[in-house]
């Protein structure tokens, strides 16, 4: 198999920065003390830090608009100010607009009237319970600092101190495992075995930034170990080493000072988590919602086709040499018709061979697939390679199960940087699509920060050459060649990830 860009001992290591810059951590912790200034320091050194356990959430969880309300009184109580009542409004993104807010948005808080607070959230999240807590999270730190009067008049600063004030509440661990989450997860389909990567960011600061204002909280609150360990423990595999370098980063540092926050003799006692587990009033009142309108689903809708290369060489060969051969059929010398029709007949095969008429896999469709499309026009399918006849289909599915089999067992399971590395092959044969690369763009982002150029910062991580996509496309090339000589389809994805391999080594 044909190996990408440059041996492995040309490479520099790659730069994984655990903890913000200098001057990030400075404008982290002067937020964090214009919080506690405001809102008073108590309740940041004296209650408790929430984990995602029943122990802190005693309460009965139903995946549904009754889940969410108990969920939020919860928080709303951790939070001092459980005197609030909950109004719910519960959507899909795509009828979000109904409810006079955007689509795209998980979760949103209204205001406060008449002692209520109005919330609203993407239905979508409530299947996963931790997303949806980190979701609440945030929204309930906007009603705390509307509650408090300590909102700004800038919206994106003010989202921002909205997730500083969460870790104030002590919603910390709940609110970083949202900024950044990667999952893998399997399933069978049929006779199938099917693997599902997902990537998730919530929330307006970064893991890293998250994980520091709560190491800060550990840190001035000179939190046991086996508390520490409970929160590592607690924390997405990232963000617990996040973690694990900003408590190393900080333990040296006059956080009292820093933070504004008097000295631990003139602290209150704890809060006992009894007293802020009271049982909660069930006030949830049924949301009713218009029924969907009902959907065709098409034959191949969810499931995976391949489109056959199919040319017009035959059908050019045979005109091109018959029209030919019949153009010099006055000549009556049967040499020159012969060797003629022959000639016409390669010219005619050599162009067809560039004219693609490809075609859907599935025997049931064979619908015509233009060279651009990403889906079959006929049955819906998702087009996930090419193959030179159907009976080939089950084979090439096959490998591709294979792939993801192992995928499962760990390929990118905490790797971060390898699914960064291999996808970033794809972009630059263009194989990858723009849902997945947006995908990968938050993760560069979260993971090792940049704009929105995420392959510039991928090359400056890894310490790679500017010609590098350059050398990708010609090893692309080859192994395209490699494939053709032994009749095979050529697999982007085996291409990128032989790619992976020898470059997201640590």
């Amino acid at each position: 198999m044909a190996r990408a860009g440059r041996e492995p001992s040309a490479q520099k290591a790659p730069s994984f920065e655990l903890l913000p810059d200098t001057s990030e951590q400075t404008e982290l912790i002067t937020r964090l003390a214009a919080v506690i200034a405001a809102a008073g320091y108590e309740h940041f050194v004296s209650t408790p830090i929430l984990l995602p356990d029943s122990k802190f959430f005693p309460d009965r969880w139903t995946a549904d608009s009754a889940g969410v309300h108990r969920l939020t009184k919860r928080l709303l109580q951790y939070a001092g100010v459980g005197d609030l009542g909950v109004d719910m409004v519960s959507y899909e993104d795509e009828d979000a607009s109904s409810t006079g807010h955007h689509t795209g948005v998980a979760g949103w808080f209204a205001g406060i009237v008449d002692g209520r607070c109005r919330f609203g959230f993407d239905e979508r999240h409530v299947e996963d319970d931790d997303a949806i807590v980190g979701v609440m999270c945030h929204e309930v730190a906007h009603a705390f600092r509307h509650h408090r009067a300590i909102t700004g008049d800038d919206h994106d600063r003010e989202e921002e101190d909205t997730d500083v004030t969460t870790v104030y509440l002590g919603f910390g661990v709940l609110a970083a495992n949202n900024a950044y989450r990667f999952r893998t997860s399997g399933s069978l389909q049929g006779g199938f075995a099917v693997t599902h990567t997902s990537e998730s960011s919530i929330g307006y600061l970064s893991a890293r930034s998250m994980t520091f204002l709560l190491a800060a909280q550990v840190v001035l609150r000179r939190e046991e170990r086996a508390a520490r360990r409970a929160i590592a423990s607690a924390l997405e595999s990232n963000q617990a080493a996040f973690f694990r370098a900003a408590l190393a980063a900080l333990e040296t540092d006059d956080l009292e000072a820093k933070l504004g926050v008097p000295p631990r003799a003139q602290w209150p006692s704890h809060v006992a988590l009894d007293e802020l587990k009271a049982p909660i009033v069930d006030d949830a009142p049924p949301v009713t919602r218009p029924k969907k309108k009902k959907t065709r689903r098409r034959a191949n809708e969810g499931q995976r086709v391949f489109r056959v290369e199919r040319t017009r060489a035959f059908f050019l060969a045979c005109v091109a040499g018959c029209v030919t051969a019949m153009a010099l059929a006055f000549t009556k010398d049967m040499t020159i018709i012969a060797i003629g029709g022959a000639a016409a007949a390669g010219v005619g095969w050599a162009l067809g061979r560039r004219m693609h008429i490809d075609y859907c896999s599935d025997p049931a469709c064979e619908a015509d697939i233009p060279l651009s499309a990403k889906q079959c026009p006929g049955c819906a399918g998702e087009i996930v390679g090419t193959i030179r006849h159907p009976k080939e289909r089950l084979e090439a599915l096959e490998r591709i199960e294979a792939r993801e089999r192992r995928d499962l067992q760990g390929r990118y399971e905490g790797k971060p940087m390898r699914l960064v590395v291999d996808h970033y092959a794809l972009a630059v044969i263009g194989a990858l699509s723009a849902e997945k690369e947006d995908g990968v763009v938050k993760i560069v982002q979260d993971v090792l920060g940049g704009g929105d150029d995420w392959r510039a910062t991928v090359r400056k991580t890894m310490g790679w050459p500017a010609n590098v996509d350059e050398e990708i496309r010609t090893n692309w090339s080859r192994f395209q060649q490699m494939a053709r000589d032994q009749e095979m389809p050529a697999d982007a994805v085996a291409f990128a990830e032989s790619f992976g391999d020898e470059f997201s080594k640590y």
